[in-house]
């Protein structure tokens, strides 16, 4: 639902097919129980334009809708309707928002360590990676935006990382 609120740019409808035969995992009832409540979840927010909901296909429309697929949908498949994110768009509009907001934004920088004053965060060191000079970043605050990484940046001397909020997005 958070998706469809994205500009069209940065998103685009994304068809999916779960084929339904021996192979299939989960029984198709309870599948569809899952995308019963996936849908009521997505229905919530805004719609996407385009955005198609979930159906039952038999084994002939869905080996219509994908012949490479005609040997796995012996009992059909689920149809269902997700968007596709252009990640590198969304960074870039990310950091357009950021530096009109007052963030400064630095590109090909890898950040190795943070800086640490009065027992807090205040700034990153980091290593310019065209050039290679080091930096060091103050910062009122941190954003560490690493997905699975997040948390992996300790200060030396210290026992752990620096504290985390974690957020959805």
């Amino acid at each position: 639902a958070e998706l469809a609120a994205f500009p069209p740019a940065l998103v685009s409808p994304a068809p999916f097919l779960l084929p339904l035969g021996p192979r299939t995992p989960r029984a198709a009832l309870v599948l569809r129980a899952a995308l019963g409540v996936y849908g009521a979840l997505e229905r919530r927010g805004p719609r996407a334009p385009g955005l198609e909901p979930s159906r039952r296909l038999d084994r002939h429309e869905a080996a219509r809708v994908e012949p490479l697929a005609a040997h796995l949908v012996t009992n059909g498949a689920l149809a269902y309707g997700e968007l596709a994110v252009d990640d590198a768009g969304l960074v870039r509009a990310l950091a357009r928002r950021a530096a009109e907001a007052g963030a400064v934004v630095v590109t090909r920088v890898a950040c190795d360590g943070l800086v640490w004053a009065a027992g807090r965060v205040a700034g990153v060191r980091a290593l310019d990676v065209t050039t290679g000079a080091p930096l060091r970043l103050r910062a009122r605050a941190v954003v560490d935006a690493t997905g699975p990484w997040s948390g992996r940046l300790e200060a030396p001397g210290r026992a752990g990382s620096a504290p985390l909020r974690l957020s959805r997005g």
